[in-house]
């Protein structure tokens, strides 16, 4: 049996979230017999239970070679250069270093005589200056025509000073490479490390055939991230896939595929455990009197939030390829494109006076893209100018979403929280809730600002909410089924603008509420 060491090349690389499953080939021509086939430089933290080894052979023929047994070897490899290899650096390093000591040599010596030019010529123009100021005190004539020659005795002395200045400067390049080849010249420390092998065994009538072979390794991640440039009334969406790569070893001009597969999450159905219910009569008090409870509900957090995010594809495995793309084996983030779209964009300035004193800048669009939008942080940018970075939830194709570009410091905003209670003679007195909101605004023009507060929503037929018009000052504004009120305001520079909107409460029967504020 043989041995024989081949070359293998990455060729593809599938990146799910938590490891890689790298590809390499390489092309084989065999004589008859057994062989031990050896591909060097695998990473060192390949699993080996997931080492995949077979052979692709060309025309119809039934195949002449087989994989007989495919096993991984791992040594220590010490990290030092070849005894020739290194020779030949330090001979070339050298001759470098001799190339350099002669052109600094030359490059002093003409800094020398560029120095030794500028003083004779400085020297020169002096005593030409002081003959002419002598000579003009005397009234003779030839200093009249001093002028045009002290022109040209300046334009001399300029020339040198330039030409001694691009010399001092190439003897300083000269003195710094010098300094940076000499420090190379020093070997760099090596320390042992681990280093993998991987040994097929092949058999059979001989021939050629394309060895293909599949790894797993970890150390290996992508996320999606997103890029919104707002230009006008149109947006560009882009998609990046952020890569790490700490497998030890890069990846150079591959396909990438990025998928949102689990390989490690089971097959097995969850086991289900037993839930009981049980019933329990009532007291005398929990059926005469409903308590009800102000509950607020938010929207559930990104799936980019918390920690080792995974990647939300809407419930359904997804690819995305990218062909050609390098990344360095750093353990940093590196971006590849994915794709991205152009779509239309309605813009409009919002207010949320109960959760920011700011208004923001929001753009609606729709999904114009194949795919859908993964969910992931996303960078905004407007007229080319960074203004934050958000987060962006799982967008189906041709979904509609929103984006927020950042808030406007031009406006401000206040809110506050007031009551006022109606007397009654008879009947039992009214408490009205009022939720206020000032607006204003330093810029030059009339702006449009769409306003959202809200009352609450009432989940028993036992309390109704009712609006407080006669106490607030959008009468004309319903609340919808979540109980926000959207009022368009225009607002004009330097005036305030004062919103209120009322509720109270509407009981039935012996049902406790209790204060909102």
């Amino acid at each position: 049996m043989s041995d024989l060491d081949v070359p293998a090349r990455i060729v593809r690389v599938t990146i799910y979230e938590d490891r890689a499953d790298v590809v390499r080939e390489a092309q084989l021509d065999l004589p008859p017999g057994a062989h031990t086939v050896i591909v060097r430089g695998l990473s060192p933290v390949v699993s080996d239970e997931h080492v995949v080894a077979h052979l692709e052979q060309s025309g119809d023929a039934p195949p002449a070679l087989f994989v007989n047994d495919a096993r991984v070897e791992r040594r220590i490899d010490d990290g030092a250069p070849p005894v020739a290899d290194a020779a030949q650096r330090r001979a070339a390093r050298h001759a470098a270093l001799e190339r350099l000591d002669d052109e600094i040599a030359d490059a002093r010596r003409a800094l020398e005589r560029h120095g030794l030019a500028h003083s004779e010529a400085l020297a020169g123009l002096t005593r030409f200056i002081d003959a002419a100021a002598r000579a003009a005190g005397r009234g003779e004539q030839a200093a009249l025509g001093a002028t045009a020659a002290l022109g040209a005795a300046r334009a001399r002395l300029d020339q040198l000073a330039t030409e001694r200045d691009a010399t001092r400067r190439r003897v300083h390049a000269l003195e710094r490479e010098r300094a940076r080849t000499a420090a190379d010249s020093r070997p760099p420390p090596t320390e042992p490390r681990v280093a993998a092998d991987l040994h097929v065994v092949i058999g059979g009538a001989g021939g050629r055939a394309k060895l293909v072979i599949s790894t797993l390794v970890p150390c290996a991640a992508w996320r999606p991230t997103h890029e919104a440039r707002l230009q006008g009334q149109s947006v560009r969406f882009e998609t990046y896939a952020s890569v790490w790569n700490n497998t030890g070893e890069p990846w150079r001009d591959v396909e990438l595929t990025f998928s949102t597969a689990r390989p490690s999450a089971g097959a097995e159905l969850p086991p289900l455990h037993p839930d009981r219910l049980s019933l329990r009569t009532k007291t005398p008090e929990e059926r005469r009197t409903i308590v009800v409870e102000h509950r607020e509900e938010t929207l559930p957090e990104s799936a980019t939030k918390g920690t080792a995010p995974g990647v939300d594809d809407g419930g359904q495995p997804r690819t995305f390829r990218a062909a050609g793309a390098s990344v360095a084996c750093d353990g940093r983030p590196h971006r590849v494109l994915l794709g991205g779209f152009e779509a239309p964009c309605a813009t409009e300035r919002v207010a949320f006076p109960e959760l920011a004193p700011q208004v923001f800048l929001r753009a609606s669009l729709k999904n114009a893209g194949g795919a859908p939008i993964l969910a992931g942080p996303v960078t905004l940018v407007v007229d080319g100018a960074y203004t934050g970075t958000g987060d962006l939830l799982y967008v189906g194709p041709g979904e509609a979403f929103d984006l927020s570009f950042g808030s406007d410091d031009r406006f401000v905003v206040r809110s506050k929280k007031r009551r006022l209670e109606d007397k009654k003679l008879i009947s039992q007195n009214v408490v009205h809730f009022v939720r206020e909101a000032v607006l204003s605004q330093t810029g030059a023009t009339t702006e449009r600002v769409l306003v959202h507060l809200r009352v609450p929503v009432s989940e028993v037929k036992q309390l109704k909410v009712l609006l407080s018009p006669q106490h607030g000052t959008e009468p004309d504004a319903k609340p919808d089924d979540s109980g926000l009120l959207r009022i368009p305001v225009q607002l004009e520079p330097g005036v305030e603008r004062r919103l209120a909107v009322a509720f109270s409460f509407d009981t039935s029967g012996d049902v406790r509420v209790p204060d909102p504020w």
